[in-house]
């Protein structure tokens, strides 16, 4: 008997009782016998690699590694699915991440919207969706635009209508800098305040228990990014400074590699 552990002698009962009575453990320890020492070294590193990812989905790493994806990188697809193995799956995504059913899709408007025979032109017109959520108390504005799928996020000292312009500038003119015109902004009706001061771009606006489903989508992903992190670290307590910057590097992520495999 180990310490803080019971042990029980089967070698005098039926093995194949016990297999339909018991559920036998795989320890770290044992799984790590099946291997050799510089297989498990390896293995290491790609459980590091993960962790420095934001815990990124096993089947989303498995597909930046074999696409090259992270430049100089010597950890291979065996390596993942060697740690698998070893320390089965990851916890913090199995904690961060849920299935979610996204709601039908607002369609565009299409006496504004054009569809040019050009995929450059087609891009260039964005249209941003934009939406408020709350991490820990801590209001953050949150965009995607639609084709370009790119995300922003922001930290508002408040919901007023001079601090939701100012971020939503910011936003308009990281677009602007890069050659993209935003003509269309899909919102919820705390948004509404602003439809004079965007003008000459257009406000769209949701009714009441409704939802930009690109937006609720995104926002979703997020938290699952923000969780998975939370989980894997070892505090209780996450200060503002701290969870601020784990937003914006989850966000910073997801941007790099996208939503799927």
């Amino acid at each position: 008997r180990a310490p803080g552990l019971y042990a029980y002698d089967a070698s005098h009962d039926n093995l194949h009782t016990l297999r339909h009575a018991f559920q036998f453990l795989n320890t770290v320890s044992g799984n790590k016998s099946f291997f050799q020492e510089r297989d498990i070294r390896k293995a290491d590193c790609a459980v590091l690699l993960n962790r420095r990812l934001n815990h990124m989905a096993s089947s989303k790493f498995i597909s930046a590694v074999q696409h090259n994806w992270i430049h100089d990188n010597p950890v291979t697809v065996g390596d993942i699915r060697r740690s698998h193995a070893i320390y089965g799956p990851p916890i913090p995504p199995i904690k961060g991440r849920t299935r979610y059913q996204a709601p039908p899709r607002i369609p565009d408007a299409t006496d504004v919207i054009q569809i040019p025979s050009d995929i450059q032109d087609a891009l260039r017109q964005v249209t941003l969706c934009a939406d408020f959520h709350y991490v820990n108390g801590l209001p953050v504005l949150h965009t995607i635009s639609r084709s370009i799928n790119y995300r922003t996020v922001a930290f508002p000292k408040n919901k007023t209508t001079s601090s939701i312009m100012r971020e939503l500038k910011r936003v308009i003119q990281l677009y602007h800098n890069r050659g993209f015109e935003v003509i269309e902004i899909h919102a919820d009706l705390e948004f509404e305040s602003c439809r004079n001061s965007l003008h000459p771009i257009r406000l769209v606006t949701v009714g009441k228990d409704e939802h930009v489903p690109e937006i609720e989508r995104s926002v979703q992903t997020s938290k699952h990014e923000n969780r998975s992190v939370c989980h894997a670290m070892p505090y209780k307590c996450i200060p503002l400074v701290m969870l601020r910057e784990l937003i914006r590097m989850g966000n910073t992520l997801l941007n790099a590699f996208g939503n799927y495999a």
